[in-house]
């Protein structure tokens, strides 16, 4: 896109100024698809139940001070520097990743209980179930539990 952006700048070619509108579509959609829902859902596993609301609080309010940052600096600075903003753009994305790869730990895989003891320690609040009493209780069976998922 920053490449299309610089040379429609230079050129004032219609294609690269149509090239770089598709783009703009493609990262929206690609952006909106993988990363937004995903603000959520890694809040909701990773803050603890007690503090959830504040988390997701604290949470929205980033996402909101991020799209008022957009709304107003980003027309300005594409003024001001025009397709070299995109650079600058370019750069946040490959530092967010940075971060995101080095610093938000996997959760695919761990229950919630094991995500609650990366992030609190030893001393997290989760609750223990024993299965074996859970079962006696409701009289399930594993023939009767792998029937109900066969069928």
């Amino acid at each position: 896109m920053t490449v299309c952006a610089a040379r429609y700048d230079q050129t004032q070619v219609k294609a690269a100024g149509n090239a770089v509108i598709a783009m703009l579509v493609l990262y929206g959609a690609a952006y909106s698809f993988a990363w937004s829902g995903l603000l959520v859902a890694y809040a909701v596993e990773i803050v603890p139940y007690a503090l959830r609301a504040k988390g997701l609080a604290i949470m929205f309010f980033c996402v909101n001070a991020a799209l008022f940052f957009n709304n107003y600096v980003n027309p300005v600075a594409l003024a001001a520097i025009r397709w070299k903003y995109y650079i600058v753009y370019d750069c946040w994305l490959l530092f967010e990743l940075g971060v995101v790869y080095f610093f938000y730990p996997e959760t695919n895989g761990p229950t919630l209980e094991e995500m609650a003891k990366i992030f609190d320690g030893d001393q997290a609040a989760v609750g223990q179930v024993d299965l074996d009493i859970v079962r006696e209780k409701y009289d399930i069976t594993l023939e009767e539990r792998e029937g109900v998922l066969l069928d």
